[in-house]
């Protein structure tokens, strides 16, 4: 029971940003956010990575709670590149995700 309060306390901190002191060394998400677009943009112009259907915008009664000032909402697409199920070939699987020595 403590266990499982302790959890959900640190989870709760972590998203209201109450673990750390935030530096002005650190930034901000939308900062972080500008260049992962520019970086994006960058490989899509060197078609490194293919153009996407652009994402609909965040709405009011999507967001479940107030964020830091610093942090902002984004669709998960926005920051990452996802694949599913079979979206890409099995040889760029092995290429990239699996690890094919006994290290592993």
């Amino acid at each position: 029971m403590f266990a499982e309060r302790l959890k959900k306390s640190l989870l709760q901190a972590a998203i209201q940003s109450q673990l750390t002191e935030q530096l002005p060394t650190d930034g901000n998400a939308r900062d972080l956010l500008r260049k992962i677009r520019a970086e994006k943009t960058k490989l899509i112009a060197t078609k490194k990575i293919k153009a996407e259907k652009p994402l609909p915008p965040d709405t009011d009664d999507e967001i479940p709670f107030v964020i830091p000032e610093s942090w902002c909402w984004v669709r998960l697409g926005e920051v990452c590149q996802m694949y599913t199920g079979d979206s890409i070939a099995e040889s760029e699987k092995n290429a990239k995700y699996r690890c094919l020595t006994r290290e592993c």
